[in-house]
């Protein structure tokens, strides 16, 4: 399941996303959407792999341990 700003963090909470996907632009917005605010304990991660765009946009994939 891919997760999107819109998605609450109620769906971490009991383990129901095992892969995330963010996309990060270099160009500053202001404050940006907080995905993981209120979840009650912290998620380890783990890189699985990266992409860089020629915009200089990133794309990063992360496992939950």
């Amino acid at each position: 399941m891919k997760v999107t700003p819109g998605h609450p963090p109620a769906r971490a909470e009991p383990g129901l996303i095992d892969e995330y996907e963010f996309v990060i632009h270099p160009t500053p917005a202001g404050l940006g959407p907080m995905p993981f605010a209120g979840l009650s304990k912290s998620v380890d991660y783990k890189l699985v792999s990266q992409h860089q765009f020629k915009s200089g946009a990133v794309a990063m994939r992360y496992e939950v341990r």
